[in-house]
């Protein structure tokens, strides 16, 4: 089983890498496009002097938290590909733990992550 010489994949079982691959290289475009909608959508918005996160509240919120589920949902698929293409040695685990543990962080709602005193 050789090289296909188009695509992102070998022939064979490797071909699952493609999609999961795709996700890593979309995700940080996706995440940057939404949030530079989201912050257009916002009067009196600015991106210098405010946190990202405060998309997620108020009008159009919705933008900013799709955004935060669909990219949160992207690198657990890219997390996914790399645990099965990678899966030998240490640095490979922690590496796909890691993105886990961020897709996680990015997936939860805004609302969800502040904690009763802070409000």
């Amino acid at each position: 089983m050789g090289y296909q010489g188009e695509g992102l994949y070998h022939a064979g079982p490797s071909k699952i890498v493609a999609i999961p691959a795709l996700s890593g290289i979309m995700t940080p475009f996706l995440m940057v496009s939404l949030w530079a909608i989201a912050s257009l959508l916002r009067p009196g918005y600015d991106q210098l002097t405010q946190y990202g996160s405060e998309l997620g509240t108020g009008d159009n919120s919705v933008i900013m938290n799709a955004s935060f589920l669909i990219t949160g949902i992207l690198i657990v698929s890219f997390s996914l590909g790399l645990l099965t293409s990678i899966r030998t040695g240490f640095w490979s685990r922690l590496a796909q733990y890691l993105l886990d543990c961020l897709a996680r962080e990015k997936s939860q709602p805004l609302h969800s992550r502040v904690t009763p005193a802070a409000r």
